[in-house]
């Protein structure tokens, strides 16, 4: 899988995970004090990680991307620097199946990117009927 994720990765992300891969496996031999630093170091770019691949799953369609990034953990309805959530982004990008997986797997519709703007106003922007519908039907 990860041979997989990293033929799709960004250059910078894929400096991120072999980074991670580098980390966990000198995490054996440190003593207590230097473990708990890298440690931190390590969420971090595990979070940054999953963050980004949720986000490229949402941009691009990929439901294995998404599934991959909820199987870890991610915070399903983090926000991007735009304020949008990984669903509004699938919805802005008329992504039928994405936006229902992350709904599927609890993303919060009614959550609002910087401008105020919800999943339901980007699908009513793009005129999008399928969308449309999917949001107004989950609860």
């Amino acid at each position: 899988m990860i041979l997989t994720i990293l033929a799709f990765l960004h250059p910078q992300n894929r400096y991120k995970l072999t980074l991670m891969i580098s980390l966990f496996a000198s995490l054996q031999a440190m003593p207590d004090p230097i473990y708990a630093k890298k440690y931190a170091l390590l969420q971090k770019l595990k979070s940054d990680f999953l963050k980004d691949l949720l986000f490229k799953g949402a941009d691009q369609a990929n439901v294995t991307f998404i599934l991959d990034a909820i199987r870890q953990r991610v915070d399903i309805n983090v926000k991007n620097g735009e304020g949008k959530t990984a669903l509004i982004k699938a919805v802005e990008a008329n992504h039928t199946e994405a936006a229902r997986a992350l709904l599927l797997a609890g993303a919060q519709k009614d959550l609002q990117d910087k401008n105020g703007a919800t999943a339901l106003t980007y699908a009513e922007k793009n005129q999008n009927q399928r969308l449309i519908q999917l949001l107004k039907n989950v609860r």
